[in-house]
């Protein structure tokens, strides 16, 4: 009895060893109540749920003895806490937000070794986003959450269905578009596509209504408005060839009594398309149903036209016109097409017939206007656009050219005021500005053209003439500092203008202020064009002004080599060769000069003391003897006169010419003396 009693407990022992102990431990299944209703759930599969469903791990079931180590694991879902007391779990969820879709792999782990897994998805369902949806009454909060529901449950019919009819009360095209298409893809549709066309429409998407009505025809070959509706867009959209293929194909499935517009259009298209003798085939069957219509007169004589059939062009042009005498619309239409064809004779005489008619026919002036012009009809001209400007005062076009006319007509006083109007509304338009300047220029208006010239070189500073014309204005009021603020700007713009380098010495030179500067424009001006006599005149003054007697003989010498005659610079260079000491050259330059002035007393008074200076006692006698004949009321040369002669012991002489002198000089005692010795 005891040995049985020893057997059994070391028997139990081992059994209890065994199951806590056990070398390879195994997970058969968990028993999961889901709302009070109970589940096996095995290694490896999946258990849907729901947040809101009530959840509670009623049992692990293994090979180990009780759960003794035995635990469930996840990483971001408290599962563990499933096995004490049944919960809602959505009161587990991360958030507790129960619209988000979950996924969570839990282990089945014994100690720190995996058993197995099971993986638990946890999301709400259609009717759960569908009731959540219904009861926002936010429109983009309501799209959003069956936006949202659509990706979670993308092929759930309600969902996508709810969806649809949500982006279509909000007219939300763009969005409802792809999943019409993707629809229509997976089950080509008629009532789909006609959604679909009604879509693109709102969207005015062509490429989409084009499409949309390609699978129309597709499914139902013999709709022909279907068929003619893919015609109108793809010509619309400027697809025209390929509204050619269809509008062609309804031809040979329709009456002939209804063929009638499709060859008018395909006669327009061809013609858009340049197959010029298509469109011409067109038109002429067009007009084996009606005979009557003029514009296929009208579209035949130009397409003739095109391809030099001109006989047949003028046949057709004039059926057309016979066709409605009265037909002003017409009679325009073909003025126009005339004027193209530059027959302006005709055309003038059919925009003739219209103003007749209707005095006030806008477009009828407007095509006379170019008649007018392109005959060169400026009176008549004139006429026509004072008409169109009763009808439309505000055409400033039409006012710019009424004033140019009258400007080019010898109107100064009229095209002032049109042009005045118009630079009201462009009051920077160079051109009317440069006309107006004209204008005032010719009527004499010296301070209104200056007025326009200052606006000219503001607009435009680089355009030279109004330059001209304001250093010439300010020159003669000597408004030499005026000159110089403009022509500083004017070189500004144009760095290169040596003319304007040129006012601006003068001004400088004037003013007698910025010499330097002034000898810096010359400078320039002379490097540039070295022999701009103009140039090298206004340096002497400038370099005479500053003293420079040095450079000044050289700018002399540089006029002379241009202008060996120049008077004026060789009795100048004499005065500086006499004031430096140079007595020879000096007088070689005044002789010269005073056998082109053989009167100059200034001369003559500068030869006659390089005479005494060089001891030229003869040619000294001569010259004072010039002098007292020309300025006889000059006494110095009588002075050397009488010394000389007394000299020489010729009183005569010293008589002869006292007494003139004593004419000239009565009160002169030492003149009187002389004559008396004498």
């Amino acid at each position: 009895m005891i040995a049985l009693l020893v057997a059994a407990a070391v028997t139990a022992g081992w059994l209890l060893w065994r199951g806590i102990y056990d070398v390879s431990p195994r997970f058969d299944f968990v028993l999961i109540s889901v709302n009070h209703e109970s589940q096996k759930v095995l290694s490896g599969e999946t258990l849907r749920l729901h947040p809101k469903d009530s959840v509670k791990i009623l049992k692990i079931s293994t090979n180990m003895l009780s759960d003794l180590g035995v635990r469930l694991v996840s990483r971001s879902f408290d599962v563990g806490a499933l096995r004490h007391e049944e919960m809602i779990l959505s009161a587990l969820l991360p958030n507790q937000e129960i619209f988000d879709h979950y996924s969570f792999k839990v282990l089945i782990k014994y100690r720190n070794q995996d058993l197995g897994y099971i993986d638990w998805q946890v999301q709400p369902g259609a009717e759960d986003w569908l009731d959540k949806a219904s009861r926002t009454i936010n429109n983009d909060h309501r799209l959003a959450i069956l936006e949202r529901a659509t990706q979670f449950l993308p092929d759930n019919r309600q969902i996508k269905t709810r969806l649809l009819e949500e982006y279509r009360s909000l007219k939300r095209w763009k969005q409802l578009a792809p999943m019409l298409e993707d629809m229509a893809k997976k089950k080509p549709d008629q009532e789909i596509l006609v959604d679909l066309l009604e879509i693109y429409t709102a969207m005015q998407s062509e490429d989409g209504i084009i499409s949309v009505l390609k699978r129309l025809i597709e499914l139902n070959p013999d709709d022909l408005e279907t068929q003619n509706q893919l015609a109108e867009i793809l010509e619309g959209t400027g697809k025209l060839k390929e509204a050619i293929i269809e509008y062609e194909g309804l031809l040979g499935r329709l009456d002939k009594k209804d063929r009638l517009p499709f060859y008018n259009r395909l006669g327009y298209l061809y013609t858009k398309i340049g197959r010029v003798e298509k469109a011409i085939f067109f038109y002429l069957k067009a007009v084996e149903l009606d005979k009557k219509d003029a514009n296929l007169y009208y579209n035949l004589s130009y397409l003739y036209e095109k391809i030099g059939q001109k006989g047949k062009a003028d046949f057709y042009l004039g059926s057309a016109v016979s066709l409605k005498s009265k037909d002003m619309e017409g009679r325009l239409t073909l003025a126009e097409r005339l004027i193209k064809k530059k027959d302006l004779k005709k055309a003038k005489e059919y925009l003739s017939e219209v103003l007749k008619e209707k005095p006030k026919s806008f477009e009828a002036l407007l095509l006379m206007a170019q008649v007018l012009e392109k005959r060169g009809e400026k009176e008549e001209l004139k006429e026509i656009y004072k008409r169109i400007l009763s009808l439309e005062p505000k055409n400033e076009t039409v006012t710019f050219n009424l004033g140019v006319l009258e400007y080019e007509t010898g109107n100064l006083k009229a095209s002032l005021n049109y042009l005045k109007t118009y630079l009201k509304s462009h009051p920077k338009d160079f051109a009317v500005h440069e006309i107006v300047f004209d204008i005032y220029k010719k009527q004499k208006n010296v301070r209104m053209a200056f007025k326009e010239a200052r606006v000219l070189i503001e607009l435009r500073p680089k355009e030279i003439g109004p330059y001209y014309y304001i250093f010439d204005h300010l020159a003669a009021k000597g408004d030499y500092e005026g000159v110089i603020r403009i022509m500083e700007k004017g070189l500004e713009a144009n760095p290169k203008q040596m003319d304007f380098k040129m006012y601006l010495a003068l001004a400088s030179l004037k003013t007698g202020e910025g010499l330097k500067k002034a000898r810096k424009q010359l400078s320039e001006v002379l490097k540039e064009t070295p022999k701009s006599l103009e140039a090298l005149l206004l340096m002497a003054q400038v370099l005479e002004k500053l003293g420079e007697k040095g450079e000044l003989k050289k700018n002399y010498e540089r006029i002379l080599s241009l202008e060996p005659k120049n008077e004026t610079v060789i009795f100048n260079v004499g005065v500086l060769e006499y004031e430096a000491g140079n007595l020879k050259a000096s007088l070689n330059y005044l002789k010269t000069y005073l056998k082109l002035h053989p009167k100059d007393v200034a001369a003559h008074e500068i030869v006659f003391d390089i005479y005494k200076k060089q001891n030229n006692v003869g040619m000294a006698f001569k010259e004072a003897q010039v002098l007292v004949e020309l300025r006889p009321k000059e006494i110095g040369p009588y002075y050397y006169i009488f010394d000389h002669l007394a000299a020489k012991g010729d009183y005569k002489d010293i008589i002869r010419i006292m007494e003139k002198g004593l004419e000239a000089n009565p009160k002169q005692t030492d003149v009187r003396g002389y004559l008396v010795l004498a």
